[in-house]
């Protein structure tokens, strides 16, 4: 989210708690292996009607909370949003899809060691992070080729799958061992 708002893309960060108000008072902080950088008075809110109609909702949650994130987001998504989860696992694409139109899904996975350090600070450290997505039915589509330009253009390493379901997989099988 933070290279995307630093791109010039209109970008709202849904955040709670202490996160949120470090947000709102200091900005986004990133630290990063591919070097730091600050978002200054990035839009910050818990407020999910903030992502009514966006043209894409990245779920960063942990795989635990996608469920419930999912019947949360449910009224506020537009007939046109993308929402792209990036959790580790197999099930995110099938739990947002019981409340979610399975065509506004797009399947995906990140490669990234990062942690919140603080409220407000994010740490990024290891390898170099790389986004991963595909539609879930293997399908070469327009939508895919925009994302894949704005993150481009936003300097985010990512790659277009032409088969998400066994890239999700085969991270999964790693993780596990």
């Amino acid at each position: 989210g933070g290279r995307l708002a630093l791109a010039g893309n209109d970008v709202t960060f849904i955040a709670r708690g202490a996160h949120l108000e470090a947000i709102q008072k200091n900005g986004l902080i990133v630290k990063s292996t591919l070097g730091d950088f600050s978002v200054k008075e990035p839009r910050a809110t818990s407020d999910l009607q903030a992502v009514k109609n966006a043209d894409l909702v990245i779920i960063c949650t942990k795989a635990w909370q996608v469920k419930d994130i999912a019947g949360q987001i449910a009224p506020y998504i537009g007939n046109e949003t993308m929402v792209l989860p990036l959790q580790n696992g197999v099930l995110a694409a099938d739990e947002l899809a019981e409340f979610i139109p399975k065509k506004n899904i797009v399947g995906g996975l990140c490669r990234i060691f990062s942690k919140i350090e603080s409220p407000g600070v994010i740490n990024h450290f290891g390898s170099d992070p790389q986004l991963i997505f595909g539609e879930l039915n293997g399908i070469k589509s327009g939508r895919l080729a925009q994302l894949k330009d704005v993150f481009d253009k936003a300097g985010i390493a990512n790659s277009w799958s032409d088969d998400i379901l066994a890239d999700l997989w085969k991270k999964f099988l790693m993780i596990c061992s």
